[in-house]
């Protein structure tokens, strides 16, 4: 499964990635772990994406959605940059 910047999991208005690809690579393994029911089965790479990707949209979808606004307001001219910026 895709994690962190491979997963597209960059805040859009900064480029930060870091975070988001600790918590994603710790949720997918989180999600491994569970899907393995202690250890008596390999889950496919469809049910990771499945269960880790619902998980993290789930909890990190409005702040990709407030980041994507603040990127419209802020980027939409040199001017706006400044201001924001300053």
């Amino acid at each position: 499964a895709l994690v962190g910047d491979a997963a597209g999991y960059v805040t859009k208005c900064s480029g930060e990635g870091i975070y988001f690809a600790a918590k994603s690579g710790r949720m997918a393994a989180q999600a491994i772990v569970q899907l393995m029911q202690g250890g008596t089965r390999l889950p496919t790479q469809q049910e990771i994406e499945d269960t880790y990707i619902a998980d993290y949209d789930k909890k990190y979808q409005a702040t990709y959605v407030v980041l994507d606004l603040l990127q419209k307001v802020f980027y939409s001219s040199n001017a706006a940059r400044e201001a924001f910026v300053e």
